[in-house]
């Protein structure tokens, strides 16, 4: 056997204890997950799944991997890598082993500052990638920071609504996990999260202008945010004119930055 067969047979054999692994933690039986499988739309025949487990299969296609990792409503990486099973080093590729973590990490297209950490450690996959590292941000990177950006935008679009529906009807709207501050009104709130979704909104410009400029397609936006978005000038401005803009922080309100929605709407029909 070649090496790198040998290590291919291994990591077959390392994605079968992990799943039978989640698939007992699961409380699934084989049988079980087979017919999800087929439920899904890829139907993987229980011998299929015993013979994984149990290594006797060389060979696990990448459709198999995700369509298991689906059926036990986890992610493909959980069983590419044993990120539950410990820290011990596995073989990411031939001759080359780095800690499942930062294993996963790589597969997933991180933006490597977990892996930099780790520089100079032979498990760390930075000491043995081949090739040269990337100039720049990678398109992955520039990708999936564009769509998040969007993300932070709505989440801004929606509380400043809130916040102002707050300002004219207090009834309405109540805070989660968080209080105002003494003296400060809905109105106050309404203010910080207007600023905060003129900020939000540059850094999406400044993403999705990047994105465009290293051809990558940014990908549609949030219908809640599209006219407020047009009205910056969309993705057709020129990347060095958008800037970071200082704006009172949150904490300031007593509020906690991080929170992704401290604002929780009682009217349904409000949320629009």
């Amino acid at each position: 056997m070649t090496q790198g067969a040998e290590w291919a047979q291994k990591w077959a054999e390392s994605i079968g204890e992990s799943l039978q692994r989640l698939r007992k933690l699961r409380g699934v039986s084989a049988q079980q997950l087979s017919e999800r499988c087929a439920t899904i739309g890829y139907p993987i025949a229980r011998n299929t799944i015993a013979n994984i487990e149990n290594g006797r299969k060389r060979d696990v296609p990448v459709q198999e991997v995700a369509v298991l990792a689906a059926a036990l409503g986890s992610s493909p990486v959980e069983l590419l890598f044993p990120v539950l099973s410990g820290s011990k080093p596995v073989e990411a590729l031939p001759n080359r082993s780095a800690y499942p973590v930062l294993a996963l990490e790589w597969f997933a297209g991180s933006d490597r500052k977990v892996g930099n950490r780790y520089i100079g450690d032979p498990y760390a996959p930075e000491e043995w990638l081949p090739g040269p590292r990337a100039a720049g941000k990678s398109d992955l990177l520039v990708a999936r920071t564009a769509f998040r950006m969007a993300l932070v935008a709505d989440e801004a679009m929606r509380n400043l609504a809130a916040a102002r529906l707050g300002a004219e009807d207090p009834t309405r709207v109540t805070l989660v996990g968080a209080q105002i501050g003494e003296g400060l009104t809905w109105g106050d709130i309404a203010e910080t999260w207007e600023r905060s979704l003129h900020r939000s909104l540059r850094d999406l410009q400044r993403w999705r202008c990047l994105a465009r400029r290293q051809g990558v397609d940014p990908g549609p936006l949030p219908p809640r945010i599209v006219e407020a978005y047009a009205a910056l000038g969309g993705d057709d401005v020129e990347l060095a004119h958008i800037t970071h803009e200082d704006a009172t922080s949150l904490s300031l309100l007593g509020l906690d930055p991080d929170q992704q929605t401290f604002l929780s709407l009682i009217d349904p029909d409000a949320r629009s």
